[in-house]
């Protein structure tokens, strides 16, 4: 497999994978959501609660995937050492 080809597997992969991750973040915490506040708020707070957590998944998934490239260079899965 060539360079190119790798890098081009990798960024497919990483997108799917961080789409997918944000998305179970995103419902995870509308699930918290539901659980807890929705229960004491009125109803028209369902809309700041998604856009919150929308960012707060964004967010967190950034980190997990920060995280993720950290540990694989470390691994030298990414990297080889010459």
């Amino acid at each position: 497999m060539t360079k190119g080809t790798k890098t081009l597997l990798f960024l497919l992969l990483a997108t799917i994978g961080n789409i997918a991750l944000t998305a179970v973040f995103f419902l995870l915490l509308l699930w918290i959501y539901s659980m807890s506040l929705a229960r004491i708020l009125p109803s028209s707070a369902v809309v700041w609660a998604m856009t919150f957590s929308f960012i707060l998944a964004m967010a967190g998934t950034f980190f997990v995937y920060k995280k993720l490239l950290v540990v694989l260079r470390i691994k030298e899965y990414l990297e080889k050492k010459p």
